[in-house]
C-alpha cells in the first residue's frame, strides 16, 4: 500500500505524544480537585492516581516506539499492542521486576478509577443569564 509506512510512524507518534500526555496529566494531578474527600483519603487517591497515569504513559510509549521501529524498519512484525510491549519488558534482564512494577502501576490505576468514581465531586454547569 503506499504511504503504508507513513501512517504506521504517524501512529506511533501519536501513541508516542499520547503517552507524553498521559504523563503530564498524572505528574500534574489536577484530578485531586475533584475529589469530595478529606485531606488524608485525596493523598492516597492522589497517589494512586500518579502512579497509574505514569504506568499507564509508559506502556502508551512503548507501543508508539514499536510502531515508530515497524515503520522505519518496513517490518509489520515490528509492531506491537499492548500483550507485546508487556512480552518486551518481560524479556529484558530486570524483566520481570519491572513487569512487577508496571504490573502495579496498572493496578494503581484501576484502584484510582474506583475512588474516583466513589468520590468524585460532579459539579451542575452554570446557568447562562
Amino acid at each position: 500500500m503506499p504511504f503504508e509506512q507513513w501512517l504506521v510512524g504517524a501512529m506511533g507518534i501519536a501513541f508516542v505524544a499520547a503517552g507524553i500526555g498521559v504523563a503530564v496529566t498524572g505528574l500534574r494531578a489536577d484530578f485531586n480537585r475533584r475529589l469530595g474527600v478529606s485531606e488524608e483519603k485525596r493523598r492516597i487517591v492522589t497517589d494512586l492516581g500518579i502512579a497509574g497515569f505514569l504506568a499507564r504513559a509508559f506502556v502508551l510509549a512503548m507501543i508508539g516506539i514499536f510502531l515508530l521501529f515497524a515503520a522505519i524498519h518496513a517490518r509489520s512484525s515490528e509492531a506491537k499492542g499492548l500483550a507485546g510491549a508487556l512480552t518486551v519488558i518481560q524479556q529484558q534482564s530486570y524483566g520481570p521486576v519491572l513487569l512487577g512494577i508496571t504490573a502495579a502501576g496498572l493496578i494503581a490505576f484501576g484502584l484510582y478509577g474506583i475512588a474516583e468514581a466513589a468520590y468524585r465531586r460532579i459539579m451542575p454547569p452554570r446557568r447562562l443569564a
